[in-house]
């Protein structure tokens, strides 16, 4: 699940399009990110410590996404946990970022609490300081060792041979 989450071919993200009516509708869209892994709670008290009301107001009347109810129960192993601490590590530095990211670039929807992490990676392509980078880097280090424990576990188990 969580290799699912963070992996670069997974495009996980919510939508909002509040201030764009081309939609030829005339609905306020909005796409929840059923893979977002923090409760509204977390995000809640993360946008409030950031000054981040644009994202705080989109968890108004709504509720915790499936993964984050998901994972409330889960025992993960030290490598999935490991890519869920970095994960959280790079979001909690980019809330800073957001607004600025809203402004500068609305289409990205970084306005919705539960931005996936393809969003989130493209606030630390926006933002690029040595801090994000060097989180970056142990983010990919983490998921590098997830990923080659998956690859040996499918071949131990014979799901593929070699």
């Amino acid at each position: 699940m969580i290799y699912t989450l963070f992996d670069n071919a997974s495009y996980q993200a919510a939508y909002r399009n509040w201030k764009d009516y081309s939609n030829l509708t005339n609905f306020k869209t909005k796409w929840a990110n059923q893979w977002f892994w923090l409760t509204i709670e977390e995000m809640r008290d993360l946008a409030d410590h950031y000054s981040q009301n644009e994202v705080y107001d989109d968890t108004r009347g709504d509720s915790d996404r499936y993964i984050a109810k998901l994972l409330k129960n889960k025992v993960l192993s030290n490598e999935a946990q490991d890519v869920l601490d970095a994960a959280n590590n790079i979001l909690k530095i980019t809330m800073s970022d957001r607004q600025a990211a809203i402004i500068s670039n609305y289409s990205l929807s970084l306005n919705a609490w539960d931005a996936g992490w393809f969003q989130i990676k493209q606030l630390v392509k926006m933002f690029p300081t040595n801090e994000n980078q060097q989180l970056m880097d142990e983010f990919k280090n983490k998921f590098a060792v997830l990923k080659s424990k998956i690859e040996n576990e499918v071949y131990a188990m014979n799901m593929l041979i070699k």
